[in-house]
């Protein structure tokens, strides 16, 4: 039936051989009954769930994506309200923000990120659930979160949406190693130029790869390390890298970084500690 395919398949992959695109194509989804929704606690571990356009709107984030245009009738339909939101420049969770946030803290960070990006603000309902509900975000799924981190690296963004992680606290949740160097006033002011770099690249039409947003990203615990090892007199590839893994463990444990992901940064880093010693014998 539809809804058991919607169930096992919410989300399709259609390709476009032309343009050498993979579009996604969503079925409509619904809160579910009960016994179709597995939860933990408050929050939503798996709810593929077949349903109408008014329900997959409701179930949706802000209000504000929560809109759908009609091809067939060249229509905004829009159950959420959104389009008064959009015209208002606000950012508003759709139903209760609060239990919103305990269902998914990932929502959080999607807040921001629109926040940030279109320039638009929270209405106070929200900005008060999400400083109520901050502390959830330590319940998010780690390779979501991650996953989302990346996003937000590579989008052009990084400045905005980390500077407003670090604004609401969200930092010395998620990375305290990060956080607490943060609290020197140069140290920020570099890790905001930093940021800003990586911006630029992405405007620029460069592709950030995540070991490159990793790096940015952690860049006050990472520079001062790379500093210290220039001044070393050890030069061996490995043993750079081996001194970049035991400066940098705590705040890569605590961003969960993928295992390939930190393999790779350290690589890079140790080849730039030789790199820099070989242009350093040539002069």
């Amino acid at each position: 039936s539809s809804t058991d395919t919607a169930t096992l398949m919410p989300v399709a992959n259609a390709s476009n051989a032309k343009r050498r695109k993979i579009l996604e194509v969503a079925t409509f989804r619904s809160s579910g009954r009960a016994d179709q929704v597995v939860r933990d606690g408050e929050m939503i571990r798996r709810d593929n769930v077949f349903g109408t356009p008014d329900e997959d709107a409701h179930r949706r984030d802000l209000t504000i994506n929560g809109i759908f245009y009609d091809v067939s009738s060249f229509c905004v339909i829009d159950y959420v309200d959104g389009v008064n939101d959009l015209r208002a420049g606000v950012i508003r969770m759709i139903g209760d923000p609060h239990f919103s946030f305990r269902e998914d803290p990932i929502r959080m960070l999607r807040a921001i990120r629109h926040s940030v990006r279109i320039e638009f603000q929270f209405d106070q309902e929200t900005r008060d659930a999400m400083e109520r509900s901050r502390d959830e975000i330590l319940k998010a799924n780690p390779a979501r979160l991650l996953e989302e981190l990346y996003k937000d690296l590579a989008s052009g963004y990084s400045k905005k949406f980390f500077s407003c992680l670090h604004k609401q606290g969200f930092l010395d949740l998620l990375m305290p190693a990060l956080a607490e160097v943060l609290e020197q006033e140069e140290t920020r002011k570099e890790w905001i130029e930093v940021l800003e770099r990586l911006d630029d690249q992405r405007s620029d039409g460069h592709q950030i790869h995540q070991a490159m947003g990793i790096a940015a990203l952690i860049s006050p615990l990472l520079l001062p390390c790379l500093r210290k090892v220039q001044r070393g007199s050890n030069r061996n590839h490995r043993t750079i890298s081996g001194a970049f893994r035991e400066d940098l463990s705590d705040v890569l444990g605590q961003l969960k970084v993928y295992r390939r992901d930190e393999e790779r940064l350290l690589a890079a880093l140790g080849g730039l500690g030789a790199v820099s010693d070989w242009v350093h014998e040539r002069k």
